[in-house]
């Protein structure tokens, strides 16, 4: 789908709430191991890259996402991600980005994670009046630490209602299983490291933006061990 550069007017109003939004997110926030209730929260900028003026097949875009929860050991996850993508049809979309990812469990553990990653999309109109995705990502990790680089798999499938299904809102839903193709420390077999299950409403605003709020289930394994799950409310603002 080809994506028409916003014009100044309209997005520069919103740069100082994406401001406002990223830094004055909570300092102090919580992970636990076992049942837990985080909250996740993250704005979006997406635009038309080398379009001059024309609907691109090109586009970019710029996130920032906090992550805490309500209980455990003290700590806080920042996420910065810049990606760049291209539309190779109407339905298949190529992307690759890279992330910066900061986390803090404890009170004097800071590790940092630098991720690199490709991904293929598609978005077959087989759904009728709402939209079906599903999305295939390689991740490839580097801890801080001297941890070797860790590789995995996503895949995602999603559908999301036609607009204006729930008043002025619609809804949609996705199911994720992260898939470990790299030996790690606590396992050298290929296996199923986590499932995550989304259920969301997107509200529309104005000047191609929106809020985007629901709940997320996470599910992880390691080891072998019981899974650790986590109950996610979250809130998200894009533009673009």
């Amino acid at each position: 789908m080809a994506l028409t550069p916003l014009k100044r007017g309209h997005w520069a109003p919103a740069v100082p709430l994406i401001a406002c939004f990223l830094w004055l997110l909570p300092g102090t926030a919580v992970f636990a191991s076992g049942d837990d209730g985080e909250i996740w929260t993250k704005v979006s900028f997406t635009d038309a890259l080398f379009s001059r003026g024309e609907p691109g097949r090109w586009r970019y875009s710029l996130v920032g996402e906090h992550r805490s929860a309500f209980s455990g050991s003290l700590g806080t996850e920042r996420h910065l991600l810049a990606v760049v993508g291209f539309d190779l049809s109407s339905d298949l979309r190529l992307s690759t980005g890279y992330s910066r990812i900061l986390s803090r469990h404890s009170r004097d553990s800071l590790r940092k994670e630098h991720r690199l990653w490709q991904q293929a999309e598609w978005r077959p109109s087989l759904c009728g009046e709402g939209s079906c995705s599903l999305r295939m990502r390689l991740e490839s990790r580097n801890f801080s630490g001297g941890v070797d680089t860790r590789y995995r798999l996503r895949f995602r499938l999603g559908y999301k209602s036609r607009e204006q299904s729930l008043g002025r809102a619609s809804w949609f839903a996705y199911l994720e299983p992260f898939v470990n193709v790299s030996p790690s420390r606590t396992s050298s077999s290929t296996a199923v490291a986590q499932t995550r299950l989304t259920l969301g409403v997107e509200l529309p605003l104005r000047a191609r933006s929106a809020l985007q709020f629901g709940y997320l289930n996470k599910a992880a394994w390691s080891g072998g061990a019981a899974s650790t799950d986590a109950h996610v409310a979250f809130v998200f603002f894009k533009i673009g």
